[in-house]
């Protein structure tokens, strides 16, 4: 895992920074969220995207070489912890369907 922090003046510096790393990375294809930041980055790439808010075949992000995503935090391997309410954490709707309606959480 790999993870770099670029601060960009503007849209154009964003939309060039994408399309070098894209150039140098060799990225096919590209994993997303379904929110206004990220569909302007993954335009700028011009790849194909999975959008991860709908359902999915769990096996399809395995496909793509770069994530896009308006996450609040990304917490990996740091044994951090994050508690907020603002969004799904990245589930699609699908998922939480799923999750609400296993026995576990039946009454």
């Amino acid at each position: 895992m790999k993870a770099e922090f670029n601060l960009l003046a503007g849209r154009e510096e964003l939309n060039s920074r994408l399309r070098a790393l894209r150039d140098a990375d060799g990225w096919k294809r590209t994993a997303a969220h379904n929110g206004q930041l990220a569909r302007i980055a993954t335009e700028a790439l011009g790849l194909p995207v999975l959008i991860i808010d709908t359902c999915y075949d769990r096996n399809d992000p395995e496909k793509c070489d770069v994530g896009i995503t308006e996450c609040d935090a990304l917490v990996a391997q740091t044994s951090s912890v994050l508690v907020t309410s603002r969004s799904a954490g990245g589930r699609c709707p699908c998922c939480r369907r799923t999750m609400s309606s296993s026995p576990a959480s039946a009454s």
